[in-house]
């Protein structure tokens, strides 16, 4: 039987190997997009049914928008939308958002700097006061106050 170990040592060598292959495209903005791809593919495996993976902004009922965040995991109960015709780009509530990253072929102090501002600008955000945010994740039904279910941001 394999441990969990085994199972994400496997999953980073598949990673590895996909953002090896990107590294075969001659733009930079494609090399980026081959390990975003990899990296959502592999998360979407890898999660629960009721959590999807995908990329965009996230906005708060206060008229606040991230930055563009390349990984972006929400309930499939969450609404989503765009803008235009460019469906790759989303727009998703952060009521709905459980975590975002970001994906670098390389890391140097100006793409770390960059990550961390990206991250940040969806930690500024601020849920709606007025909705409960005491359910649990996968739950589309609101259940009783209680301290210890709280979503913490």
């Amino acid at each position: 039987m394999r441990t969990v170990k085994e199972f994400l040592r496997d999953i980073a060598s598949q990673l590895i190997f996909d953002f090896g292959r990107g590294e075969n495209a001659n733009h930079s903005g494609e090399k980026g997009s081959i390990g975003e791809t990899a990296a959502k593919k592999r998360l979407a495996e890898a999660l629960p049914g009721f959590i999807n993976v995908g990329s965009g902004f996230v906005l708060d009922s206060f008229d606040s928008i991230s930055k563009q965040t390349d990984l972006i995991i929400y309930e499939n109960i969450c609404p989503s939308f765009t803008l235009g015709t460019d469906h790759e780009y989303r727009y998703y509530p952060c009521e709905g958002v459980c975590a975002v990253g970001e994906v670098k072929t390389k890391l140097e102090k100006s793409e770390l700097e960059d990550a961390y501002e990206k991250i940040a600008s969806v930690k500024r955000l601020k849920r709606n006061p007025a909705r409960n945010s005491f359910r649990k994740f996968g739950s589309n039904q609101a259940i009783v106050a209680n301290h210890t279910n709280a979503l913490d941001p």
